[in-house]
C-alpha cells in the first residue's frame, strides 16, 4: 500500500496459496478472533485516511475496507442491537409493528454472510445429515463471536494497543466446569440481552438467535475432548485436500 501511493505499479499473483492451520480448539479460535479483531481495528485508525487518500483503485481500496473492517463492524452491529432495545424506546421512537423483523432480518444476514462460503463448499460435498451438524455448530462459533468482537473491539476503541498473542497449538480435556468458567463473558452478554429484550420490548424473538448461541457457546469446547488417532487425522486431512482440490481445479478451469 506504501508503494502504491509512492507510484509504484503493484501486480498481484492469484494463484498464491498460503498455508496456515486452524486453530486446534474453540478457545484457540476465541483467541485468534480477538487478536484480528484488535489488530484490525488498530490497522483502521493508523490506515484509513491514507487509503481514502491514496492513488489506489477504487477496487483495490474496497478490498482493503472489506476485509479488515469486518470483524470491527461486530461492535457497529451491538451498537445496533441497543440502539433498538433501548435508546429508542427512551426517546419515545416506537417500533413495535416492525420491531421484530427490523430486527430479526440484520440478524439473519449478520449471522450467515460469513459462512456462506462454507455452505457453498461443503453441501454437496459431504452427508446431508453431517453437513447440518457442521452447519448448526458454525452457527453457535460465529453468533458466539459477537461477545469477544465486542470486547476487543472496545479494548480497542479505548486505546488497548494489540498484543501478539500465539495461538495454542495443543488442546487439553475439557471439564464441564471449566467449560461453563470459560464462557462466563458469553452467559453474561447474553443474559444481559434477553432480560433487555423482554423487559423493554416484551418478546425476545428478534434476538433469540444472539442469545442462543451465547448459552450454547460451552457445548464447543467438549470437541477438545475429541482425539483422533493417526489414522482419522489422515482420513479427514485426506477428505479436506480432495475437496480443495477439486475447487481449485474448477476455478483453474474458469479462469
Amino acid at each position: 500500500m506504501k508503494q502504491e501511493t509512492r507510484g509504484w505499479f503493484v501486480a498481484y499473483a492469484p494463484n498464491i496459496v498460503c498455508q496456515e492451520e486452524y486453530p486446534i480448539d474453540y478457545l484457540a479460535f476465541k483467541k485468534r478472533h480477538s487478536k484480528w479483531t484488535q489488530g484490525n481495528l488498530e490497522f483502521i485508525k493508523r490506515y484509513t485516511g491514507k487509503i481514502a487518500s491514496s492513488n489506489m483503485n477504487w477496487y483495490e481500496k474496497c478490498d482493503i475496507v472489506l476485509f479488515t473492517y469486518n470483524l470491527p463492524l461486530t461492535a457497529m452491529f451491538v451498537f445496533y442491537i441497543f440502539l433498538n432495545l433501548v435508546i429508542m424506546p427512551y426517546v419515545g421512537l416506537e417500533l413495535s409493528s416492525v420491531f421484530e423483523m427490523w430486527m430479526l432480518i440484520p440478524t439473519i444476514i449478520f449471522f450467515f454472510s460469513p459462512m456462506l462460503n462454507d455452505v457453498f463448499f461443503w453441501l454437496f460435498r459431504i452427508n446431508i445429515f453431517r453437513f447440518l451438524l457442521y452447519f448448526f455448530m458454525v452457527i453457535i462459533l460465529y453468533g458466539s463471536m459477537l461477545t469477544t468482537s465486542l470486547l476487543s473491539a472496545l479494548l480497542g476503541m479505548f486505546g488497548k494497543k494489540a498484543v501478539f498473542i500465539v495461538t495454542p497449538k495443543t488442546s487439553k480435556k475439557i471439564s464441564f466446569k471449566y467449560a461453563l468458567k470459560s464462557q462466563i463473558p458469553e452467559f453474561i452478554f447474553s443474559t444481559i440481552l434477553l432480560l433487555l429484550a423482554f423487559l423493554i420490548q416484551g418478546t425476545v424473538l428478534p434476538i433469540i438467535l444472539i442469545v442462543l448461541t451465547g448459552y450454547l457457546s460451552f457445548i464447543l469446547l467438549f470437541f477438545s475432548n475429541l482425539q483422533y488417532d493417526k489414522r482419522k487425522t489422515k482420513e479427514i486431512d485426506k477428505e479436506t485436500f480432495l475437496a480443495t482440490l477439486s475447487q481449485n481445479i474448477i476455478y483453474i478451469i474458469g479462469s
